[in-house]
């Protein structure tokens, strides 16, 4: 009788260690929780607070509240500033320009001229065609740099010249799409705004188009 006793007492006793250590531990384990929680809050509140410290930036494209002009023909659009004039050419449907003021014969501004191109020439054949035909094109080819360019998926060139048959720097663009030559050129060849505007060319009609 008293060896029971004596186990019964001993299996109390281990009982009560075991669960105080338990108690113990859960107790810790609380603890820990609680100041990883008040370290993640604290956190959040630098966070918060830096988020609120920087300064809200907001970058949006200076294009997107320029007008658009679609021209149905030829199956193009372009975009240009508010504020700019379109030119219209009553004797010449095929070209169109696009002005900071009022067209007045050597205004600033960018032409689009749409040219035949059914002997499927290259841009660069196109470009020396139409400079073959001048008696400064010596004078021209020296004063000329040409680069390729893909302007929306349309291939061509783009030319500067320092000094074209008027004697005035000009950039063009050459762009070739089926039997069309898309010519874009201006008088303001360094210009940012003006070469913005030639660079927002894009056909529009490139499905199930006859142009």
């Amino acid at each position: 009788m008293l060896l029971v006793i004596i186990i019964f007492t001993a299996v109390i006793f281990i009982a009560g260690v075991y669960a105080w250590q338990e108690i113990k531990i859960a107790d810790r384990t609380n603890k820990f929780i609680e100041t990883i929680q008040s370290y993640l809050v604290k956190d959040k509140e630098v966070d918060d607070n830096f988020d609120d410290m920087m300064p809200k930036v907001v970058y949006t494209d200076p294009r997107d509240d320029w007008q658009t002009y679609r021209d149905k023909q030829f199956g193009y659009e372009i975009k240009y500033p508010k504020g700019w004039y379109l030119y219209e050419p009553e004797n010449n449907p095929n070209l169109k320009g696009f002005w900071p003021e009022k067209y007045a014969g050597e205004s600033q501004g960018i032409w689009v001229d749409v040219q035949d191109n059914s002997a499927n020439l290259s841009a660069q054949q196109l470009w020396q065609r139409d400079n073959d035909k001048l008696a400064n094109v010596e004078e021209i080819k020296n004063n000329t740099l040409i680069t390729k360019i893909n302007v929306h998926g349309i291939p061509g060139i783009e030319v500067k010249t320092t000094s074209d048959y008027t004697g005035k720097p000009f950039k063009y663009f050459y762009l070739i799409y089926k039997t069309k030559l898309y010519v874009l050129k201006t008088n303001e060849p360094d210009n940012k705004i003006f070469d913005q505007v030639m660079r927002t060319f894009v056909l529009v009609y490139f499905v199930n188009s006859d142009i």
